[in-house]
């Protein structure tokens, strides 16, 4: 409760058209979204295939139900998300390896509009990796000695 009520205040999300969780459990990502914008719980997952239930279909439902939860007891939350139905779509990128979900769970939360998916493949995490750690290693706050991060490659 603590943690919505600051977002609220900090970043004020019951106006946000798009609210992303992510789950991990067993070295998979799943990413569930709250529809803000369209009245509608969206789940994605990367390995799942087409008329398939994800393997974390529990996961998801739990998250679904705790913030359903949370945000009724939330004065300030003025959505009524436990009224939203479900919609999983079938039409979004899958991977085709065993190790990106996670990178897949950070593109389906750059491009999800709340309606459709813009279109992105698996040819593209390798250059996205690359984005990423790059970003990480140059952000600004990001305080770490730079070297640091070659210490053991200088090494070897």
């Amino acid at each position: 409760m603590a943690e919505l009520e600051r977002a609220m205040k900090l970043f004020k999300v019951q106006k946000f058209d798009l609210l992303f969780f992510t789950i991990v459990h067993d070295r998979h990502w799943i990413v569930v979204c709250a529809n803000l914008l369209h009245k509608q719980w969206n789940v994605f997952d990367s390995i799942h295939s087409k008329g398939k239930q994800s393997p974390l279909k529990k996961q998801a439902n739990n998250l679904i139900t705790n913030f359903t939860t949370l945000a009724q007891e939330c004065s300030e939350f003025n959505v009524n998300v436990g009224s939203f139905a479900r919609v999983d779509l079938e039409d979004y990128p899958k991977q085709d390896t065993l190790c990106d979900c996670g990178f897949f769970g950070l593109k389906y939360v750059e491009n999800y509009d709340g309606k459709s998916m813009r279109e992105f493949k698996q040819e593209d995490m390798a250059r996205y990796r690359i984005n990423v750690a790059y970003n990480l290693f140059s952000h600004p706050m990001n305080n770490a000695p730079k070297e640091r991060a070659f210490k053991d490659e200088l090494a070897a």
